[in-house]
């Protein structure tokens, strides 16, 4: 479960971004979801989000501010915004492919959640609102990167979730309670010139750095390694759709 603790650490020296690629068996090769070919010129963002839980999880605090960061940043830069669904409102059906992810997860270019989480799934409730990774297929329809801001869901298999999308981004230990969603948005995006835009990947993990202690590692999961040279669109470079087959990559930082 994701730890109730606001961090105010300041940003920190972390060790160096390792770079892994797994080669899994039976590989096959399928094309990626084309459901919204206006991705350049007219990218959009979507957030889930929940403080509110009920016993035996803890409440969280700033699940709303990191949300809100990243939608409301983007916003600003001329995305759309397309949901903001906070508590009640964040439903596991929208995350699964059997569900209703072409309209919310799997409808946007960027996304967040935000809450509690663990090795196999998303705990967007304490008892009914489960996504296990084995549910999710994100990026058949529009979805190029999703940011996990909760506990360990890099530690298991959400790498498997990976069906068109280019990152999943979260952590493979334990996280702290914080607004990273505004750090993230802060870094994907060059606000004039003493700034620059970095790439998503390395814009989640100097977020993170922000506000996170010692002892905390991010994770991304990659479809290929060149997809970690991906800018949000408006900022740079990014990769043409992957084949989704079955090999990944994966990059960790380590905070400290």
């Amino acid at each position: 479960m994701r730890k109730l603790i606001r961090s105010t650490w300041c940003r920190m020296t972390a060790s160096v971004t390792l770079s892994v690629i797994l080669i899994l068996l039976a590989p096959s090769v399928s094309l990626a979801g084309t459901g919204d070919d206006s991705d350049a010129s007219s990218p959009e963002v979507g957030v889930e989000w929940v403080n509110d839980y009920t016993w035996p999880y803890s409440d969280l605090s700033y699940c709303d501010d990191s949300a809100n960061g990243l939608y409301n940043r983007l916003g600003n830069e001329g995305w759309t915004k397309s949901f903001n669904k906070g508590n009640s409102n964040a439903k596991a059906a929208h995350f699964e492919q059997a569900n209703q992810d072409s309209q919310y997860i799997d409808a946007v270019d960027i996304a967040l959640y935000s809450g509690h989480g663990s090795t196999d799934k998303l705990d967007v409730s304490t008892v009914t609102e489960k996504v296990y990774h084995d549910e999710a297929e994100w990026g058949d329809y529009d979805l190029e990167w999703i940011g996990l801001d909760c506990c360990l869901a890099g530690s298991g298999d959400f790498s498997s979730s990976l069906n068109g999308a280019h990152l999943i981004l979260g952590f493979s230990t334990n996280c702290y309670d914080s607004d990273l969603g505004l750090h993230w948005a802060n870094y994907l995006v060059d606000d004039g010139s003493n700034d620059v835009a970095y790439t998503v990947k390395n814009s989640w993990f100097y977020g993170a750095d922000v506000d996170q202690p010692s002892g905390v590692t991010a994770k991304v999961f990659g479809e290929t390694s060149s997809c970690g040279n991906d800018y949000i669109w408006g900022q740079g470079s990014v990769i043409t759709d992957p084949p989704v087959d079955s090999s990944y990559t994966y990059w960790t930082y380590n905070m400290g």
